[in-house]
């Protein structure tokens, strides 16, 4: 009987020291899953996400003209003034034959009419004439000073208080080479119905002309033009 009973007890210890073992096992390597379920698989690097998109190259637009220019000399002014229209205008006389001289086109007259003013009115004429007299010290001001911003010459053209219509001033349009345009402004002022002052201002030079109006009946050369 005490031999048998030692072998039951050698076996219980010797089943102990497997169960034991089989749990160090367990310790060393996590839980044993549970009979029929499978480990879940480690998530896996996926290829490097792309980034933010990186700025490119900034978007410039056309050059702009140089609004100030060291003056190299005085300014030379051009003062123009279109003869005014008699009271009275009689219609020229006509041809009779309808026809252009030479090899012009038929409708040459038409293409070419928003290049011809409207006659302007003693008194219109007369009252363009004294703006632009006002105006010439203003603008040779600026020319010497190599002041050929826009908004300069808005401030001496607004200055007279006789407009009754557009006053404009625009920098020189872009060269068609893309480079950047000569300093300078072109500058107008419309006056009752058909009088303009209009001109340029540039570096060296003010040009001041007193005329009518377009066949649009703008002061303003169309640029289209």
């Amino acid at each position: 009987m005490t031999l048998l009973r030692g072998g039951a007890l050698a076996g219980v210890v010797l089943l102990a020291g497997v169960v034991a073992v089989g749990c160090a096992d367990r310790g060393q390597g996590g839980a044993a899953p549970p009979a029929g379920v499978g480990l879940a698989a480690e998530p896996t690097a996926g290829p490097p996400t792309a980034g933010p998109p990186t700025a490119g190259p900034p978007v410039t637009g056309p050059p702009a003209a140089p609004t100030s220019v060291p003056p190299t000399g005085p300014c030379q002014t051009r003062f123009e003034v279109a003869e005014a229209a008699p009271a009275t205008t009689a219609p020229p006389p006509s041809t009779g034959s309808g026809r252009l001289p030479g090899d012009l086109p038929p409708n040459h007259a038409d293409n070419n009419a928003w290049k011809r003013r409207a006659p302007l009115a003693p008194a219109a004429h007369a009252e363009a004439v004294a703006v632009a007299e006002e105006l010439r010290p203003a603008l040779e001001r600026l020319c010497g000073q190599g002041d050929f911003a826009r908004e300069s010459a808005l401030r001496v053209l607004e200055g007279t208080g006789r407009a009754t219509g557009e006053v404009y001033a625009q920098p020189f349009e872009l060269p068609v080479t893309g480079t950047a345009p000569p300093a300078g402004v072109v500058y107008g002022v419309h006056l009752g119905d058909r009088a303009c002052v209009i001109g340029s201002l540039s570096p060296g030079q003010v040009m001041i002309r007193v005329d009518g109006t377009t066949r649009e009946g703008s002061c303003h050369e169309p640029s289209s033009h």
